[in-house]
């Protein structure tokens, strides 16, 4: 069996002295961390300091939104139709787009969008002919 090595008696006893006055000025630090962040949040227990927008904000009411628009069946089946009459010429934005009120506006077609020019064809890239191989040579093993 190997004889360990004594460690004299003031080394572990300075090591211990290191550790002990290390932890102390951790927990220090931390609770003066803490105490500052205590001194920056608001009197309610907040993390927000107290001022005046802040006050502000926590006094704003929420906003209120107007009830929508009522419809009358007329206009619903108006639109109902337009919807009918976009899907089956195949046309999506128009049944997405909020209808007009008026109907003599439902009866009437829009007008068809131009043709579009013939965009020209792309140029061909060229290929690179494939590199010629050399021979293996002779001794080459074939594994």
């Amino acid at each position: 069996m190997e004889s360990m090595e004594a460690i004299p008696k003031k080394a572990v006893v300075a090591a211990a002295a290191v550790i002990v006055a290390l932890s102390l000025l951790g927990a220090y630090q931390g609770w003066r961390r803490s105490a500052a962040d205590d001194a920056q949040t608001g009197a309610d227990g907040s993390p927000l300091p107290t001022t005046p927008a802040v006050a502000g904000a926590r006094q704003a009411s929420a906003l209120v939104e107007a009830p929508p628009v009522a419809l009358t069946e007329a206009q619903i089946r108006d639109i109902a139709r337009q919807e009918v009459r976009a899907s089956m010429r195949g046309d999506a934005s128009a049944s997405s787009a909020p209808a007009p009120a008026s109907s003599s506006a439902a009866s009437s077609a829009p007008a068809p969008a131009p043709p579009r020019p013939a965009l020209p064809a792309p140029a061909p890239v060229p290929v690179p002919p494939p590199a010629a191989e050399s021979p293996p040579p002779a001794s080459a093993p074939l594994f």
